[in-house]
């Protein structure tokens, strides 16, 4: 027992390594740079002016942004179009380790790429405001807060929004972990879905539900009701459509939105290894 859970950590991390350490992931986090630094930018100008530095919580504030959060969704499906990551010399892997404990290797490979992609893009953050932060912040800051509670914001051309709800309601540790939480949740659900589709079709299909998992979240922000906000993952990890306080009657509570998370990567862990242990390795090599 002990060995099998080994091999698949081994297995899990050469090809989480494969995938993080590639050309693909330099490329995406240069692209994932540009909506970033447009967020981000223009605190500069104002922290200097303010005296006051600014905290290492502006993460929250920035997925909060529907258009980066698609950004950063949508680069989850750019890393992961080709799982289940099947490589030339993958008969012999599945001969050595068997399929159960290859596909189980896989799910976790698609766990630690999404956690080390949102930490890697958490630590981007950082370094465009590194001139203006400090870790040695009381709370959410002197910065965030007066960013929150006046119009500051507007008047120096930040198009951040700083929720005055998010600021009143969580402590900044625990909304930055929140939403690193449930972008975490949401990047395993949108792999775990593309592996799926991908190793049943023997193509890269897996992309076409996984995108509409993505859009799914604008379009319930600009055409469905706010009650389908339960059932867009991808809209979690804003966490400012979380209702903390119990007062909203269409927005999901923390509990609802997580509950909901994980039975569909329950579900969908499950679709994934099954398609997974019928993998036709031929069909798969020639799509990648």
């Amino acid at each position: 027992m002990v060995e099998g859970c080994w091999e698949v950590w081994a297995l899990a991390k050469a090809t989480a390594w494969r995938v993080l350490f590639s050309k693909r992931m330099v490329l995406l986090l240069l692209v994932e740079a540009m909506p970033l630094w447009s967020l981000l930018a223009p605190i500069g100008s104002f922290v200097p002016e303010l005296g006051y530095r600014v905290g290492p919580w502006l993460f929250t504030f920035v997925v909060g942004d529907p258009v980066c959060q698609a950004f950063f969704s949508f680069g989850v499906l750019f890393l992961l179009a080709d799982a289940p990551f099947v490589s030339s010399d993958e008969a012999f892997v599945l001969v050595r380790a068997g399929r159960l404990r290859w596909a189980l290797s896989r799910v976790l490979a698609i766990m630690l790429i999404v956690a080390m992609y949102y930490g890697a893009l958490l630590v981007l953050s950082w370094l465009f405001v590194a001139p203006w932060m400090t870790f040695a912040v009381d709370g959410w800051g002197v910065a965030i807060t007066t960013l929150t509670e006046t119009d500051a914001a507007q008047s120096v051309g930040i198009t951040l929004a700083f929720d005055s709800a998010v600021v009143g309601a969580l402590a900044p540790t625990t909304a930055l972990l929140l939403t690193l939480g449930f972008e975490v949740v949401s990047g395993v659900l949108l792999g775990l879905c593309i592996a799926a589709v991908n190793a049943f079709t023997g193509s890269r299909a897996g992309l076409a539900p996984a995108a509409f998992i993505v859009l799914f979240d604008l379009l319930v922000l600009n055409v469905l009701p706010h009650t389908a906000f339960l059932v867009s993952p991808v809209s979690h990890a804003r966490i400012h459509l979380l209702n903390f306080a119990g007062t909203s009657a269409t927005l999901p509570s923390p509990t609802d939105a997580l509950l909901f998370d994980v039975s569909a990567i329950a579900v969908m862990g499950l679709l994934a290894i099954w398609a997974m242990r019928r993998i036709d390795l031929g069909s798969q090599m020639q799509n990648q």
